[in-house]
């Protein structure tokens, strides 16, 4: 199971090769008719495929970024930048998420409709975040606590022990269960920092983006092997 990453492809135009983005998660986007320009939608920046980088100034304060309009540093091959705020490496995928600890349960015994259920619930979330709006409501009901430190404005988690996460029962469906503890288990090993100077939306967004997206691709493997209707 694998979290959604950026794809990147070359085009070349006038002699030059340049690059422009793209990505399976949803984006809005829009074609500028005097330039034949697209404009795509990163969430939080706008990508101009022309120009090859973002119309805006990269809010990743930390990384000192030496080309603060430019995709991902332009190191497109290595690197995903999904929601404009932060480049992370793209191999491998988005976030390093190392295995979660406990049994993988039987597809077999699980429920094609409780995981449909659950998807639509899941997809529902990352429409809102790629809209720019936070997910409301805590997810099954249970949210993943951990202390922060600060240096300045750039905050992180407090590292955790990967041994001490604690797998709870979420629903009656395990395939279910399983990838909602997954998604508490992003939650749990993540190390990436984010700028408070960024408020509390996108703040939000950056923390719920890749617990969600592993969410949905752990929900489809286990649909593609579900024994009961």
């Amino acid at each position: 199971m694998t979290a959604t990453a950026t794809r990147v492809r070359p085009k070349r135009t006038s002699g030059r090769s340049t690059w422009r983005a793209t990505t399976n998660a949803r984006r809005s986007s829009k074609l500028d008719r005097k330039t034949r320009q697209t404009n795509c939608n990163n969430i939080f920046r706008w990508y101009r495929s022309g120009w090859g980088r973002y119309t805006q100034f990269d809010p990743d304060r930390e990384s000192g970024v030496r080309y603060p309009y430019a995709y991902v540093g332009n190191r497109p091959t290595v690197m995903t930048d999904p929601l404009g705020l932060k480049a992370f490496p793209a191999i491998p995928p988005l976030p390093n998420i190392p295995p979660m600890p406990g049994p993988i349960p039987d597809p077999k015994c699980c429920s094609k409709s409780a995981i449909d259920d659950d998807l639509k619930s899941v997809n529902d979330k990352l429409k809102k975040m790629a809209d720019g709006k936070y997910p409301s409501g805590t997810f099954g009901g249970v949210m993943t606590i951990r202390g922060t430190t600060c240096t300045g404005t750039i905050c992180s988690y407090v590292p955790e022990d990967p041994s001490l996460f604690n797998r709870q029962n979420f629903s009656k469906d395990k395939c279910v269960d399983y990838c909602a503890n997954y998604h508490e288990w992003v939650h749990f090993v993540d190390t990436r920092s984010w700028d408070n100077t960024w408020g509390d939306v996108k703040i939000g967004i950056f923390q719920e983006w890749p617990g969600y997206i592993a969410n949905k691709a752990c929900l489809n493997v286990f649909r593609s092997l579900a024994g009961a209707p």
